[in-house]
């Protein structure tokens, strides 16, 4: 009885001990053999790697990021991984999670060239492709083929994905302390504060200028004209409902379109400009034309005075007819039971 029991206990140490060599196994060649934490596989060891037991989860990413395979998600999902394998091993230096199971990243990207006999185990067709091996008892070949399929979250590329699959792999494999680690860019911090000191000390030596700038009414005028003009023909409308920039096709541009209810971002731009252009000439015309007659008056030349006040009261008036013509036009082209019209 005493040996059964001897037995039994030896053969749980023994156990243990095998557990616990692999996740320092695997430890150790994510540091040898790894980058960014993340074991890089080749037909030489993907099976000393991947083959049980093993006490840890396996994320496998095979992937193809040579321009001439032409895949746009691998060339975006490559560096999301790396974030993905560094949050980890910041928040988790060892890679156990609570307990003894723990979590280890590898990757087999075709254009290394030397990973031929793995791709063709794995009987790739499409890429990429997440593959994850459970924890298992079970040991040699067979063990390699035990493995489940890793779906990629359908979002767009970047942290709100990379936050996705970190939610996702935390709850599947019940994973604590697992967020994204975003290291500190040092080098763009100098920057910014070196920008900031540089922008101060400009603003300090020339505070009198800059506080006239800021008082300026005609500024402030100008600046809140522009805004309403910009507002009011559908820039927010553009960026809520992302508008194309303009329709049409091969043949033909189509810079309006049909309805009051939609419309191409183009249309801010053209519209806000035949504002502007309007609202320029009406104040050219109630201020320059005056301002012109009084100069000229003033040095006694009435005759040039006279010429120069119908010249440009003419020349303003024209241009405010042919753009209000023009943003008629532009109304009858969006609803074209528009009752008035200016000009054919």
């Amino acid at each position: 009885m005493k040996v059964l029991e001897l037995f039994t206990i030896t053969l749980l140490y023994c156990t243990s001990i095998v557990y616990g060599l692999s996740n320092v196994r695997l430890l150790k060649e994510t540091k040898r053999n790894g980058q960014n934490g993340i074991i890089k596989l080749t037909d030489k060891n993907f099976k000393r790697v991947l083959e049980g037991p093993r006490d840890s989860y396996i994320i496998l990413l095979l992937t193809a990021t040579h321009p001439a395979v032409g895949c746009k998600v691998c060339e975006e999902i490559n560096p999301e991984y790396d974030v993905i394998a560094e949050s980890w091993f910041h928040a988790h230096p060892d890679g156990i999670n609570d307990g003894k199971k723990g979590l280890f990243f590898s990757k087999s990207d075709f254009i290394d060239g030397d990973n031929q006999e793995l791709f063709k185990f794995f009987q790739v067709s499409n890429v990429p492709i997440f593959l994850v091996y459970k924890p298992t008892d079970k040991a040699g070949p067979e063990s390699l083929t035990e493995y489940s399929m890793l779906n990629m979250p359908g979002v767009n590329k970047g942290k709100e994905r990379i936050q996705l699959f970190i939610n996702s792999i935390s709850h599947h494999f019940q994973l604590n302390n697992f967020v994204i680690y975003e290291p500190i860019n040092w080098g763009s911090r100098i920057i910014t504060i070196l920008g900031v000191s540089g922008i101060v000390l400009l603003l300090m030596k020339y505070r009198n200028l800059v506080k006239s700038v800021l008082l300026s009414k005609i500024l402030w005028a100008i600046f809140s004209c522009l805004f309403i003009i910009i507002m009011c023909n559908g820039y927010m409308f553009n960026k809520i409902r992302g508008a194309p920039y303009a329709g049409g096709n091969e043949k033909t541009v189509e810079y309006f379109k049909n309805g009051m209810q939609e419309q191409f971002a183009i249309e801010t731009q053209i519209v806000s400009f035949i504002y502007s252009t309007l609202g320029v000439a009406v104040l050219l015309l109630i201020k320059f034309v005056p301002f012109s007659l009084k100069f000229y008056e003033k040095k006694n030349k009435e005759h040039t005075a006279v010429l120069a006040y119908l010249g440009m009261s003419i020349l303003f008036l024209v241009a405010i007819f042919i753009f209000y013509s023009a943003l008629i036009r532009v109304f009858r082209m969006k609803y074209s039971h528009y009752p008035f019209k200016l000009g054919k």
